[in-house]
């Protein structure tokens, strides 16, 4: 089965979007986990800091389907 969602790239991570822009939409195989949207978008270990789907705070073996909204921040720094 395939699944829609949503990708939210905020902070500089636009530049791994397939479209350049900070929203896209891709689809995906059902029951897919965050960990398989990293890899297709090609972040480099350590890039991103804060995985939210759905408006909930998530991590990489959060399992998606249709309709989710993912987002990724960087990670942040500041001292």
């Amino acid at each position: 089965m395939v699944a829609r969602i949503t990708v939210q790239f905020f902070t500089g991570l636009e530049k791994y979007a397939k479209s350049n822009s900070r929203t896209e939409s891709v689809e995906i195989a059902d029951n897919v986990r965050v960990e398989w949207l990293m890899d297709y978008y090609g972040f480099p270990k350590g890039v991103v800091g804060v995985i939210v789907v759905n408006n909930v705070l998530s991590d990489v073996h959060t399992v998606l389907g249709d309709g989710d909204v993912v987002t990724f921040y960087p990670i942040f720094g500041g001292g």
